[in-house]
């Protein structure tokens, strides 16, 4: 039997596994259906580096072109670019600045896919944001998928696919004195 020090230590060790059991649920749930699949990945990231949000697909066996658009907080994150981390042969990515902060300080982001190939499974492309020096301690966002269509080689397009949004956190790096720490 496992015994926690504290009421507290045992409601946020279960809470943590009941939350990575949605996770991984959701995600199997959408791998077993055999629906095609899109979703922002759940990053942590520090304000000194840039933030690296991987956009993940599967699924996408005969797809060679992908089309979605993103809801990010553009009062907290820049966008800087889009790019692909393969830089696989005969994949090409666009991105274009839709509304730049408008309404409530949210910007859309639309970004188009294709290439020779199919697509298949994996991390095809990744947005690169700057963090604002507005952004509290460990400070989570929703970086959301508003729309999203796939094209076959054959030009068929697929508009029933599963979408999953993201989280990220953006934690404030502590810096420590050597002298003061001894």
């Amino acid at each position: 039997m496992i015994q926690f020090k504290s009421l507290e230590q045992g409601v946020l060790s279960v809470f943590s596994v009941v939350l990575a059991f949605l996770v991984l649920s959701a995600s199997l749930l959408a791998q077993e259906t055999g629906k095609p699949s899109i979703g922002v990945a759940d990053v942590s990231a520090d304000t000194a580096h840039p933030v690296v949000v991987p956009i993940e697909v599967s699924n996408l066996e005969d797809v060679v072109r992908l089309e979605f658009k993103i809801q990010f907080p553009s009062n907290v994150l820049d966008f800087l670019e889009v790019r692909s981390p393969g830089s696989r042969d005969g994949l090409v990515v666009h991105a274009n600045l839709e509304a730049a902060g408008e309404s409530g300080n949210v910007s859309v982001l639309s970004i188009e896919v294709e290439s020779t190939e199919p697509i298949g499974t994996g991390s095809p492309v990744e947005m690169v944001f700057d963090p604002s020096d507005e952004i509290f301690e460990n400070q989570f966002f929703l970086v959301s998928i508003l729309e999203a269509t796939l094209g076959t080689a054959g030009g068929k397009k697929i508009e029933d696919l599963d979408t999953r949004d993201g989280n990220v956190v953006v934690v404030i790096p502590l810096f420590s004195c050597f002298f003061y720490m001894h």
